[in-house]
């Protein structure tokens, strides 16, 4: 069970880009796809790229973010898919 869970800072980059490059294959091949992710703040740059690439596939992207958010939602053409919710 621990192996799915996905901790800092040893796999969690990895594990979430990993993810989230899994929905956007979902979504290219036509199959049913999603995220929502509910995070404290989203900074790391290797993250929001691979959200932008998700959202440029046809992902919807639901983010619910705490802190501090460095990504630009509702951009035509990069992240059009992507609606964040500052709590």
């Amino acid at each position: 069970v621990y192996r799915k869970i996905l901790t800092a800072p040893g796999h969690m980059r990895s594990g979430l880009v990993d993810l989230i490059t899994r929905e956007a294959q979902h979504a290219r091949d036509g199959k049913p796809s999603g995220i929502v992710i509910k995070i404290n703040s989203l900074q790391d740059q290797a993250v929001i790229d691979a959200l932008y690439l998700a959202s440029q596939a046809g992902v919807q992207v639901k983010l619910i973010v705490r802190g501090m958010c460095c990504l630009k939602p509702g951009v035509p053409g990069l992240s059009d898919n992507i609606a964040v919710r500052s709590i």
